[in-house]
């Protein structure tokens, strides 16, 4: 259930043979980038982000102090074509009501990139109450392209990214970062705020704000939990973007969701494979235990992790629980040649675990920056029932991955099952204009959205994709059919060869994916 960080140096081998579909997975930052952005956390979890939604980087901006004083910079119009005046965007921006804007270097010729912080109430039925700073960033092309809302549904990262849509489109694109994760957090604290419905609020502000400026089409969009944040916008705020575009994103329908496991069991691939990985699953908890606990304190010893909130003892049962999950997650049939088969010694053990989801993923800093996860997941977004059946006694924590755990005790939570059973009731009854992407052997599908009754509202497959899949990598006459779609609801032409082509060449500045939550 851990949250999730950068594979360490300790996995790099495997990492770089898990090539189907892993460049887009999404990872969370922290510290300041080359590009200027702010951080997103100071808890540790430190790899580059490809963001939302399919995204890609743009590296290599960095803030100016000319541009933040209104100048236009290389690559930059100031376009007053649709107010009639002469305001810069820059000043526009500032104009809005609590809103904070500094311009960025350009990242790519053609392009303005502005980092945002915008006043929100913490709690929206109390607007005269405490408040904070949510952060956001504005990549501009044009005020007359459409606008891609974009989220990972987690913190910002401190790279540049954009989404697929954004460049099938040649789109404007905001990236949000969602409440109380990094510094968009009120103080005092007030955790039952974290809910679906302050978040979506949060993003009714920030459309309502920016659409004074951009008055084209909008459409929200986020890959795995940026995903269903998305629905969840549309859910209490259907008017506010024109259609919603949502990538792998699971719908869970209990506290612990029992799908998972047999979903897991029946993704397609060698048998030997899955029998490989039970292998190591069992070997792991068995008699290479006590060898693995003490490679994983060397850990601690080595000062690259502490796990204090969990427990060694439990760090290792988690890692060997997950090690399924993981695998099929982030890579596919290929990776097979790279799992131990019987008789691999502890080290061998260790080192495929770490490769494939990071020890250091149970650490104490990851898990303090993905509290607000593991909160949401406790009380309204519920999780996996991580399959650990088969491993019988050889658990010593049975049935206690689960979310509530990675949580402070003194932060006490209570799990409402009306929150998902009312997306759910919103998209039979009365969604519209949603496109769902999901892996076909990604086990988050498990619990895909059921578009039930939604108005042109559609759902494709890649058939063997991972939670990496995107639009590009669908059938040619799906990929084809979802641009038209798009191209529909944007009001746009949908030119598929210059799009992907778009898209593609993105892809090969992507980094590689890390794990986390809900990666």
């Amino acid at each position: 259930m851990g949250a999730a960080r950068g594979r360490s140096h300790r996995g790099a081998p495997l990492r770089a043979s898990l090539s189907l579909a892993l460049a887009l997975a999404l990872t969370i930052t922290s510290g300041c980038g080359d590009d200027g952005q702010a951080s997103a956390s100071s808890t540790g979890a430190t790899e580059a982000e490809s963001d939302a939604s399919g995204g890609a980087t743009e590296t290599g901006a960095s803030a100016t102090s000319g541009a933040s004083q209104g100048s236009a910079t290389e690559g930059s119009t100031t376009d007053t074509s649709t107010t009639g005046g002469e305001l810069d965007l820059l000043e526009e921006l500032r104009m809005i009501e609590g809103m904070e804007a500094d311009e960025l270097d350009p990242p790519a010729p053609g392009v303005r990139l502005f980092a945002l912080t915008y006043r929100q109430p913490a709690d929206h039925d109390d607007p005269g109450g405490l408040t904070f700073d949510q952060r956001l960033t504005l990549r501009h092309v044009d005020r007359d392209a459409p606008m891609v809302l974009s989220t990972s549904g987690y913190g910002l990262s401190n790279r540049q990214s954009v989404a697929e849509p954004t460049a099938l489109f040649g789109a404007n694109q905001v990236n949000v970062e969602q409440r109380f994760f990094g510094p968009s957090r009120p103080e005092p604290a007030d955790w039952t705020l974290l809910t679906i419905e302050e978040a979506a609020s949060d993003h009714h502000r920030i459309v309502d704000a920016l659409k004074t400026i951009y008055g084209g089409r909008w459409l929200a969009t986020g890959a795995s939990k940026g995903g269903m944040t998305s629905v969840y916008h549309r859910r209490f705020y259907p008017d506010d973007v024109d259609a919603t575009l949502a990538y792998v994103a699971p719908h869970n329908l209990a506290e612990l969701d029992p799908r998972y496991g047999p979903y897991i069991d029946a993704i397609p691939g060698p048998a030997a494979c899955q029998d490989a990985l039970r292998g190591v699953q069992a070997a792991i908890l068995g008699d290479a235990r006590d060898e693995v606990t003490k490679m994983v304190l060397q850990i601690v010893e080595a000062g690259d992790a502490t796990f204090d909130v969990l427990g060694v003892d439990r760090v290792v049962e988690f890692g060997a629980i997950e090690l399924r999950f993981v695998f099929w997650q982030y890579g596919g049939e290929g990776d097979c040649p790279e799992v131990p088969g019987p008789g691999a010694s502890a080290q061998e053990l260790f080192a495929f675990v770490d490769a494939i989801i990071d020890w250091t993923f149970f650490g104490d800093e990851v898990i303090d920056y993905f509290t607000p996860y593991y909160y949401q997941a406790a009380t309204e977004l519920g999780a996996p029932d991580m399959p650990e059946e088969h491993l019988g006694g050889l658990r010593q924590f049975p049935d206690e991955d689960v979310p509530a755990l990675y949580l402070d005790p003194d932060l006490p939570v209570s799990f409402d099952a009306s929150a998902m059973a009312g997306v759910s009731s919103w998209l039979d009854g009365a969604g519209e204009r949603v496109l769902f992407i999901y892996g076909g052997r990604d086990p988050w599908t498990a619990a895909a959205f059921d578009p039930g009754g939604a108005i042109d509202t559609h759902l494709y497959v890649v058939p063997e994709g991972n939670h990496g899949s995107k639009i590009v990598d669908l059938p040619a006459a799906d990929q084809a059919e979802a641009m038209a779609i798009l191209g529909a609801w944007l009001e746009v032409d949908a030119d598929v060869e210059e799009g992907v082509a778009r898209v593609r060449a993105r892809a090969l500045d992507e980094d590689p994916p890390v794990r986390r939550p809900l990666p």
